[in-house]
């Protein structure tokens, strides 16, 4: 088939009279997928590496052989194109710093996780960072890079992203209840199998919202004997809460509703704590509030700034953020940043490695 597709292309090429159609054609699907990462995301990239290296390489040797240029000196010049790639490559690795998929502190407290004396235990991550949480946690997870249903990102938005400690540990449980209704299963496979939603599926959709709403509004009687649901809430999740919040206020029985805003504040930064007012190398920001965090303190002050925003910066990773409010009063960040006592009625703060990573086991 391989040969009869390569005729085929010739006889295209030759009927057009180009002979590098058919590289053309082979091409510049990948190119096209790698030039789409700015709207799907850098993971598209790496299409683009044959096509760009082809063009640069063999493009350059076409060029050359055109203009008359003798062996040597195309040799000369395609050396100093690949030293140069090698240059700028280098040079652009060693700029900036990594930023990883879990700091230090979130990996660890994933690791003591495992030590955790409960039974059947599964772990609610961010979906991106699925995989490492199992890994570390060496449980199982409700979402991870193959499993990331819509429904799963929703029970994941309305867990981290709600204002109700009530209704994000009650969304773990109804996970939970998902699970025991599974019971002929290995508890693992139906800690995989399962999520909240599906206990839901068979509702109209506006019945649905209404039950998830009201997850909110009053405490559901729950059987004494369920699996551990436990919730962590670190400082990446925290960065990408605006889209936490888009997945946590979308309706069931009306689609989305919008999104928060938040920016990624850049140093040097200075506080002028009597006027409430944030210096940045963009401009002077008003504030309703101030989060300070480092290892073993945490600086919190507030304003009245009616359009003011809301900074968290981290000291240990040397990393900030401006929010609005209703960002701000998500449990991604609230539970983070917060007094874990304030959610002891709903949650039990099992790890603590502020302010890297929390886990919390719904109650």
């Amino acid at each position: 088939m391989a040969v009869q597709g390569g005729k085929s292309l010739a006889k295209i090429s030759r009927a057009v009279g180009t002979p590098q159609l058919e590289v053309q054609i082979t091409f510049a699907p990948l190119l096209l997928l790698g030039l789409a990462s700015f709207w799907l995301g850098p993971r598209f990239a790496m299409y683009a590496g044959p096509p760009l290296a082809l063009g640069l390489g063999l493009g350059l040797a076409l060029l050359l052989q055109r203009v008359g240029a003798k062996p040597w000196q195309g040799g000369v010049v395609q050396a100093g194109l690949v030293l140069g790639l090698v240059l700028f490559i280098g040079w652009r690795a060693l700029e900036p710093s990594p930023d990883p998929i879990l700091e230090p502190g979130h990996a660890d407290a994933l690791t003591q996780l495992r030590d955790h004396p409960g039974d059947h235990g599964r772990v609610w991550s961010w979906w991106d960072r699925g995989y490492a949480a199992q890994f570390y946690a060496g449980l199982p997870t409700l979402a991870d890079g193959a499993s990331a249903s819509r429904q799963r990102i929703h029970a994941l938005g309305l867990a981290f992203g709600s204002h109700s400690p009530r209704q994000s540990a009650q969304m773990l449980k109804l996970g939970a209840l998902a699970r025991v209704d599974r019971q002929g299963e290995d508890w693992v496979q139906a800690a995989y199998s399962t999520h909240p939603l599906q206990m839901l599926a068979r509702m109209p959709a506006d019945l649905a919202q209404h039950e998830i709403d009201r997850l909110a509004e009053r405490e559901r009687l729950w059987p004494e004997a369920l699996p551990d649901e436990f919730l962590v809430v670190d400082w990446r999740t925290l960065r990408q809460v605006q889209w936490v919040r888009f997945f946590a206020r979308w309706r069931l029985d009306a689609g989305p509703q919008g999104q928060g805003t938040i920016e990624t504040l850049q140093p040097p930064v200075q506080l002028d704590e009597q006027r409430g007012l944030l210096q940045t190398p963009s401009g002077t920001v008003p504030l309703l509030s101030i989060d300070i965090l480092d290892r073993d303190a945490h600086y919190h002050n507030q304003w009245r700034h009616p359009e003011g925003a809301h900074a968290v910066i981290n000291n240990v990773n040397g990393q900030g953020v401006l929010m609005d409010s209703d960002l701000y009063q998500t449990m991604a960040v609230q539970m983070l940043i917060g007094d874990p006592a304030a959610f002891e009625p709903h949650f039990e703060l099992v790890v603590d490695r502020f302010p890297a990573a929390r886990v919390y086991r719904a109650r």
